[in-house]
Formats: structure tokens, C-alpha cells, sequence
């Protein structure tokens, strides 16, 4: 099943984002809680990559053991901060007809959004003289269960009337976007190991072996969890830094998908059930099928052809999962080149 590309155009009319946000964040009690960049070393993260604070610390009746409560509801407000107002409205002409009232014509398209879940939380459409008076903008509160990894705020400058145009340069469509802004990265689910909150990886005691899986022997509603050993969790916690362990995860990553596909097709996989979630949509884009597909796979009653369709995507899985991150062709290769010098 293919998949048909659509292309959007952006006129690029300002040199910089429209607008850049002071951030802020409250627990379900209204306290404002502290936002960092992200853990390790946030410029890998991409510019705006910040850390939720989302643990209350508090003391038992001896005040003797510390107690990690995590808060489960949290709400954002982004303040606009503009970077070059007067540059911005100086070159509001060259995109609208002349007459027209940009308060009128333009409007900021802003959304929350969990990427590993395609989750679309809150989206607005704001007028832009309630940006220029840099109005609050406040988001819905929403419940952590809901998200995983991460939470983005994306936003476009468009337009929201149609008009006839009088230039080539002038955009006139419904919808045209006219200046992206700069996407703000919120971590919840700190990935402190390689897997870390999208899939069930996870050091621990293998004795001996480098690698265990667990919850093979029978398959339920708890998926297999990739267990490698303690001694590794250092290099692990960084392993995109470091080609052997990439080259360790080939040898071990494709087993370890056809066990997550196994359960998927004859386990008992949660389709509500966000960590179960982050899974199927895994396996989806590695077998090229959305969620539902994979649903009534699941549910068929006939064991044979659920049989053949668990054949048909573990093929597909073999081919694609070579192509995951800088696809392992080109990985090994440029390791082997560094070997020989």
C-alpha cells in the first residue's frame, strides 16, 4: 500500500519565524512547574527542546524517605515574543491585496500534538491582532496518559480568506501558509534508555548473555520486552553515539520486531492502551499498514489467515526495517571504511 505525497507551499516571505513564545507550564493545581532543556545534551534535541518537571517532591510523616508523585494533568501558556515586529509588518504588503485588513485576512493555525501517537490534542486559529496585543495563548489542560515521549507545539502563519490576486507574489488562496514558526518540543517521558518510553527496551540482570526477551512463552496482553544487560546501560543510554552498538541492534533488531509482530498478531495487544499504542503504530509503519489494518488482523477469527497475513507482513518487516534511521547498508559500510583506516 502506497502512500501519495502532497506538497504545501510556503511562501517565504520572512526571513525568520513570526514569532518565538516564553513558555510556561502548570500542574492541575495551577503551581507552575520548572521547564529545562532536555536531559544529555539538548542541542542534539533541535532548537526549543525543553524537559517537563512533572515530579512533586515531598516528605512521608518522618520526613525521613523522599517520594517521587507524579502530577497527572498539566497544562501550557505560551506568551508571543516577537523577534522583529516592525520587519514583519513591514512585509505584510507583499502578501495581501491592497485594502485588506491583515487582521482580517491572516490568522495563526496552532496546535499541541503527541508525534509518537499522531495525536492531535488542542488546535486553535487566532487572529493576528490577538497575537500583536501578545495575548496568553492557553491550552485545554490534558491528562500524561494520553501522550507519550514528547508534546509539540506547531504553528503557521495563513491565510483565512480568499482573494483575487493582484501579483504573482501576493498569496491569495484559502489556507496558504505563509511563515512557519519554530516547533517547541515539550519532553514528559524522559528516554533515558534506547527504547526508552516508545518500545520495551530496558537493561537489567541477563547474567551471561548479552540479550533476553521476556513474555515470549505465552502470548498475552503484555508485549516482549528486550532486556540487555546492565553492564551496557552507560553505552546504551547513548547509542546513537556509538556504530557497535548500532551494529548490535541490527543483529538483534529484526528478531526482535517478529516477536513484537508475533504478539501483535496473536497476542493480545490494547489498542487503547497507549504503550501498546507507540507499538502498533512501530509495526505499522515498518509493515506499511495503519492501525486499523492491523486491528482486524488481530481480531480475524481464522486462524489460517491470520497465519498467512502474519508471513506477508514479517517479510515486509525483513526489507524495511533495513531502512530504519540512516539504513543499515549505509551504517555498516561507513564502519567498515573507518576499520580500514
Amino acid at each position: 500500500m502506497g502512500t501519495k505525497k502532497f506538497d504545501i507551499k510556503t511562501y517565504e516571505s520572512f526571513s525568520v519565524p513570526v514569532i518565538e513564545y516564553k513558555k510556561k507550564v502548570y500542574d492541575k493545581e495551577g503551581n507552575l512547574l520548572p521547564i529545562s532543556p532536555g536531559k544529555a545534551n539538548p542541542m542534539e534535541r533541535g532548537y526549543n527542546s525543553f524537559s517537563i518537571d512533572i515530579h512533586e517532591i515531598y516528605h512521608d510523616d518522618d520526613s525521613k524517605i523522599s517520594i517521587r508523585k507524579m502530577t497527572d494533568t498539566i497544562s501550557i501558556e505560551l506568551y508571543p515574543d516577537w523577534t522583529n515586529k516592525s520587519g514583519f509588518e513591514s512585509k505584510l504588503p507583499k502578501l495581501l491585496n491592497t485594502g485588506e485588513n491583515p487582521n482580517e485576512v491572516l490568522v495563526l493555525a496552532i496546535r499541541l500534538v503527541c508525534p509518537k501517537l499522531n495525536f492531535v490534542i488542542e488546535s486553535k486559529r487566532l487572529l493576528l491582532n490577538e497575537i500583536l496585543e501578545k495575548s496568553p495563548i492557553k491550552f485545554s489542560p490534558f491528562n500524561l496518559n494520553d501522550v507519550v515521549g514528547k508534546i509539540e507545539v506547531q504553528s503557521e502563519l495563513v491565510r483565512a480568506k480568499s482573494s483575487n490576486p493582484t501579483s504573482d507574489t501576493i498569496a491569495f488562496s484559502n489556507l496558504t501558509i505563509l511563515s512557519r514558526n519554530r516547533t517547541i518540543s515539550f519532553y514528559v517521558d524522559e528516554v533515558d534508555d534506547i527504547g526508552g518510553a516508545a518500545l520495551p527496551i530496558t537493561p537489567g540482570d541477563t547474567k551471561d548473555k548479552m540479550f533476553v526477551m521476556k513474555n515470549l512463552k505465552k502470548l498475552g496482553t503484555d508485549p516482549p520486552t528486550l532486556i540487555y544487560h546492565n553492564q551496557f546501560k552507560d553505552f546504551f543510554n547513548n547509542g546513537d553515539k556509538y556504530l557497535t552498538v548500532q551494529a548490535i541492534m541490527i543483529l538483534v533488531g529484526q528478531p526482535y520486531c517478529e516477536q513484537l509482530l508475533k504478539w501483535l498478531v496473536f497476542g493480545k495487544p490494547d489498542y487503547e492502551k497507549k504503550e501498546h499504542k507507540i507499538i502498533i503504530k512501530f509495526i505499522g509503519e515498518l509493515c506499511d499498514k495503519r492501525e486499523k489494518e492491523l486491528e482486524e488482523i488481530t481480531k480475524e477469527a481464522d486462524e489460517g489467515k491470520k497465519s498467512l497475513e502474519y508471513l506477508k507482513l514479517s517479510s515486509l518487516i525483513f526489507e524495511n526495517i533495513q531502512s530504519v534511521g540512516p539504513g543499515w547498508k549505509k551504517m555498516l559500510f561507513n564502519t567498515i571504511q573507518k576499520e580500514k583506516l
